[in-house]
């Protein structure tokens, strides 16, 4: 007789934070529809605003946790629109800087102001309830990094699609 698959706890975390991710950024995507931007350029554009411009590419690239490659693709997108502009660096490695443009923070400005959505679904939870589950949340990301970097056979891949 066959012995019952069984899921383990962790691969049942696992999927209800993909299917809880992927409705979020449903509901983010909905949100961001009139501002003409998508949740990855969005990310790019905060990161510009928190870290402090300029930023390289690799810099930008470890922020929103994206290889080099796509956020190189997604920059010329958003050089393109008129988003961020890149200057090329004056120190010897001549690293490319990327700022954001007065559109860019427009755009932001305007893609911060519209988030009554994610609001209203994280008001199911009590404001301790948010706060536990942030904390949760940051405990298992970081043990995730760590175990990512020691086991050298981990690759990083996305379930999710950024809409870049």
């Amino acid at each position: 007789m066959k012995k019952e698959f069984e899921i383990s706890q962790g691969l049942q975390l696992l999927a209800l934070l993909g299917t809880t991710l992927n409705a979020l950024l449903k509901a983010r995507r909905k949100e961001l529809e009139t501002s003409g931007t998508t949740i990855a350029q969005t990310w790019v554009l905060w990161g510009l605003k928190v870290r402090g411009e300029p930023l390289t590419v690799a810099e930008i690239s470890q922020f929103i946790d994206r290889s080099h490659l796509t956020t190189s693709q997604l920059l010329k997108r958003m050089e393109r629109d008129g988003l961020i502009v890149r200057k090329k660096g004056t120190q010897s490695n001549g690293a490319v800087k990327i700022m954001t443009t007065k559109k860019g923070k427009e755009i932001l400005h305007y893609a911060y102001e519209r988030h009554k959505l994610l609001d209203e679904i994280t008001a199911s939870l009590s404001p301790n309830e948010v706060q536990n589950l942030s904390s949760y949340l940051q405990r298992l990301r970081e043990s995730a990094i760590g175990k990512a970097a020691v086991h050298s056979s981990f690759h990083s891949t996305r379930t999710y699609e950024l809409g870049t």
